[in-house]
C-alpha cells in the first residue's frame, strides 16, 4: 500500500517493510499505526473480535473503503467501521475476495460469488457458476463491468446491468499466456489497462480491448517468475512481490529497455521494423523480436551488422560481409568508400563505384537538402554529390573547429526528417550553403541537450 505521503509498504514474513523512496526500514511482526510524529506503532484489534470468532488462520487480504476495512481469511472475514469489528462466517468457507469500486466481492465455496450489501452477504445473480470454480481476478471494466478470471472458464465479463455473462473478443493471446502460466491476480493501471500476475509467467499488461500486450518476467529483469501481489503507485509504477524479494516495473516510462537477458547478443547498432516485425543489429547478429518479446537471432547475420533500411516492402541489411535483404544476400561491396545500388527486376547491383570519397563508411543518412551525412566510426563528414550521383563534388568534415565536441559524431535522423548529432550530448545543425566549389569553412551547431 502507499499512504498520503507517497510512502510504500510491503508485508514479508519478518515485518512491515516501509520505503520512502530512498531508504528501506523494518517493522517487526504486529499492528501499527502512525503516532503523532509519524512514526509507526502497534495497534492490535485483537480485543475487538469476540471470543467465538477467535479461532481463524491467515488473513490473505485486506482492502479499505471510504469508510470500512476489510480483513478476509477462508474462514472469516472482519470488517472494521466505526472503531467496532463484525464478523462473517461462509456456509461452507471462503475462498479469495476483492473489492471494486467500494463493493465487497468473495467466493464462499459451494454457493458461488457473493457481494457484500446491506449488511450481508449476497449471491450475485449468475453467481452459483462460481461454486466449485476458483476466481482469481475480479476487476472493474467497461461501464461498470466486472472481468473475471476463473481457473477453468478463463476470461469472462459480468454486466450487473443486465446480469449477464459474456466472453470477450480479442483476448486470445491473453487466455493463450493465462492458460500457460495460471492468473494469481491483477490491478488496473491509472491509462486503464490490465496488469495481470501469474504463478510461472511474471507479469502481463494489456488494454481492455486484450491488444498491446506487454510481459515482464525473469528474463525482462523480474527476480522471479511467481508474483505474489502487484501494487500499482501513485507515480504508475508496478510494484511485483515474487517468491526471491521485490521488483519494481517502470511500466510508466516511454520506452523500454533490452539486454542481453532478452536474447539480444553483442552491442546493438540499427534498428529496423517490416512486416510489423522489430529487427536489431548487433555487434554480432541480427536479431529478431519474437512473440514473447524477447529476441533471437538469425543464422547468415554473423559479424557487425551497421545499418537496417527500408526499401519497398523489404527490409536491407548492411552487415561487414555484404549487403543482405532479411531472406538473401544481395551484393558483396567494398568497406572503403561509397556506391550506388540499382534494383532491377528483383535483383540488386552495383551501379556505380562513387568516387571523391575512399574512408570505410558506417553510417550514412541523406538531408533534406539532398546532401549526405557520412560517419566512418571515427569521423564524420557532410558531401554532396553531381547530377549523375558518381562523384562527390564537395565535403565537409564536421570536427571541434566549427563547434563539436569532438571528430567523433554520429548521426541519427528524427521522425521528422531532422538530422542530429550524436557524441558528447545531441547536437543539431544549422543549414549551410554547399556549391560545386569548396565548401563554406564554418559549421554551426547547438547542443540540444
Amino acid at each position: 500500500m502507499q499512504d498520503k505521503r507517497g510512502v510504500l509498504f510491503f508485508g514479508n514474513g519478518s515485518g512491515i517493510l516501509e520505503y520512502d523512496g530512498i531508504t528501506w526500514q523494518l517493522h517487526p511482526m504486529d499492528d501499527l499505526q502512525p503516532d503523532s510524529l509519524g512514526n509507526l506503532q502497534y495497534k492490535s484489534l485483537k480485543d475487538k473480535i469476540p471470543a467465538q470468532d477467535l479461532e481463524f488462520n491467515e488473513i490473505w487480504s485486506i482492502f479499505t473503503s471510504e469508510n470500512k476495512i476489510y480483513f478476509s481469511s477462508f474462514q472469516k472475514i472482519f470488517i472494521y467501521e466505526n472503531e467496532k469489528l463484525k464478523v462473517i462466517n461462509p456456509k461452507k468457507s471462503f475462498h479469495l475476495s476483492f473489492l471494486v469500486k467500494d463493493d465487497f466481492y468473495v467466493r464462499d465455496v459451494g454457493t458461488g460469488l457473493m457481494k457484500y450489501e446491506n449488511d450481508r452477504l449476497k449471491l450475485v445473480e449468475g453467481g452459483e457458476q462460481f461454486a466449485d470454480e476458483s476466481i482469481f481476478v475480479l476487476l472493474p471494466y467497461k461501464q461498470n463491468e466486472l472481468f473475471i478470471v476463473s481457473r477453468t472458464k478463463g476470461l469472462t465479463v459480468y454486466s450487473p446491468n443486465e446480469a449477464s455473462y459474456y466472453k470477450p473478443t480479442g483476448f486470445e493471446a491473453v487466455e493463450k499466456y493465462l492458460n500457460r502460466n495460471i492468473a494469481l491476480g491483477g490491478t488496473v493501471l491509472m491509462n486503464g489497462a490490465i496488469a495481470l500476475r501469474t504463478y510461472t509467467g511474471g507479469v502481463i499488461v494489456f488494454n481492455n480491448n486484450g491488444s498491446n500486450l506487454e510481459t515482464y518476467n525473469s528474463s525482462t529483469g523480474l527476480q522471479d517468475n511467481t508474483i505474489w501481489s502487484l501494487f500499482s503507485d501513485k507515480n504508475q509504477q508496478l510494484w511485483a512481490c515474487t517468491n526471491n524479494g521485490i521488483s519494481l516495473i517502470q511500466y510508466n516510462l516511454p520506452f523500454k529497455q533490452y539486454s542481453e537477458k532478452n536474447g539480444l547478443k553483442g552491442k546493438p547498432y540499427c534498428i529496423g521494423q517490416t512486416n510489423n516485425k522489430l529487427y536489431i543489429g548487433t555487434s554480432q547478429y541480427l536479431c529478431v523480436q519474437n512473440a514473447e518479446g524477447n529476441f533471437e537471432t538469425i543464422p547468415g547475420t554473423e559479424g557487425q551488422n551497421w545499418q537496417l533500411r527500408n526499401f519497398s516492402e523489404t527490409l536491407l541489411l548492411a552487415n561487414s560481409n555484404g549487403l543482405f535483404e532479411i531472406t538473401s544476400l544481395l551484393a558483396g561491396f567494398s568497406t572503403n568508400g561509397l556506391c550506388l545500388l540499382a534494383y532491377n527486376k528483383k535483383n540488386w547491383e552495383i551501379k556505380t563505384n562513387i568516387k571523391g570519397f575512399t574512408k570505410p563508411v558506417y553510417e550514412i543518412i541523406q538531408d533534406k537538402d539532398g546532401s549526405f551525412w557520412v560517419y566512418t566510426n571515427s569521423e564524420l563528414y557532410k558531401i554532396a554529390l553531381n547530377q549523375h550521383m558518381d562523384s562527390v563534388i564537395s565535403i565537409m568534415q564536421g570536427s571541434v573547429e566549427n563547434g563539436l565536441p569532438n571528430l567523433n559524431a554520429r548521426p541519427y535522423l528524427l521522425n521528422s526528417g531532422e538530422v542530429v548529432f550524436g557524441t558528447r550530448g545531441v547536437y543539431r545543425y544549422k543549414t549551410a550553403i554547399f556549391g560545386s566549389k569548396k565548401p563554406q569553412n564554418k559549421t554551426h551547431t547547438k547542443k540540444v541537450f
